[in-house]
């Protein structure tokens, strides 16, 4: 799960279910996945350099 953390249908089917319900929770799973990635993201950004004029 790279590109867009969500797997396929048949990735979501296998390892959630094959109802709506197993689907949503593979959305929420991918969505706090993506959050974690931002986060880590912006943590791992250097500050900006102090520039005074």
């Amino acid at each position: 799960m790279s590109a867009g953390v969500l797997p396929s249908e048949e990735a979501v089917n296998g390892l959630y279910g094959p109802t709506l319900l197993d689907e949503a929770e593979a959305i929420a799973v991918a969505i706090v996945a993506t959050i974690d990635k931002v986060k880590l993201r912006v943590t791992m950004k250097p500050p900006a350099p102090n520039i005074k004029a």
